[in-house]
Formats: C-alpha cells, structure tokens, sequence
C-alpha cells in the first residue's frame, strides 16, 4: 500500500497561509499522492519540528518567518543559504536552501520590471 508523501510549511503564526491550498489543488492536478500542511511552530522549538519531519519522511518542508534563519541551524544548507544567513525550503534529505531572492528577481522579470543592470547578491559569483 502507498503512503501519501506529507509536505508542510513551518512558521508561526501560519494559519493564514495559502501555501496547502495551492500545493493540494497542484498534487490534485497532477494526480500526486501527496498532502501539504501549515504547522505552526515556535522559535525555540524549530529543530525539533525539522528532525520531526525528517523522522517522519516528510517530502520536504517550506519555511517562513520568523523561523528561516534558526532553521539553517538544523538542516543542511547549500552555500547561499549560509551567505544569506536563512533558509525557506527544506528537502526529504534535510538539505536547505533559500529561493526567496531568485523568486522575487523571476516575478520582476516575468511582470516586466527592469532591474537596471543591478545585479543581486546571490547572482553575485
């Protein structure tokens, strides 16, 4: 028998997040055997809400404020993450990462935004 694969994005507070709407209806979409959940988690519980999921299989976990700079402390992070100093995305293998900066610069470039020949730290080399 499968097992669901269980997503999930930690934070605090969490509840109004639109992140399981959006990943359930994808999974639904897509035929995905999966479930994506907001967990509401405190700061100092943060490492053991990482190891939990890990524990547990997760399929990987979203991080938001104000937990993305102590989770860098319990997975592990690919280099800018550690520059950055924070990590929003946590794969099934605990490795970190952080997506905020080359999503904000994509949305720029797909509304038609100009950058101005400003080149952003993590495309820095």
């Amino acid at each position: 028998m499968a097992v669901t694969t269980v997503y999930g994005v930690i934070g605090s507070p969490v509840g109004h997040s639109l992140s399981p709407y959006m990943h359930n209806a994808a999974f639904d979409a897509l035929g995905i055997d999966a479930a994506y959940y907001a967990f509401d988690v405190d700061k100092t519980q943060v490492g053991n809400a990482i190891r939990g999921a890990l524990a547990l299989g997760f399929g990987g976990l979203n991080v938001t404020f104000p937990l993305k700079k102590d989770a860098l402390l319990y997975c592990n992070p690919d280099a800018l993450s550690k520059r950055l100093g924070a990590v929003n995305t946590i794969d099934r293998n605990g490795g970190g990462y952080n997506t905020d900066g080359i999503g904000a610069v994509s949305a720029l470039k797909e509304g038609h935004h100009g950058l101005g020949g400003y080149r952003p730290l993590f495309f820095v080399r």
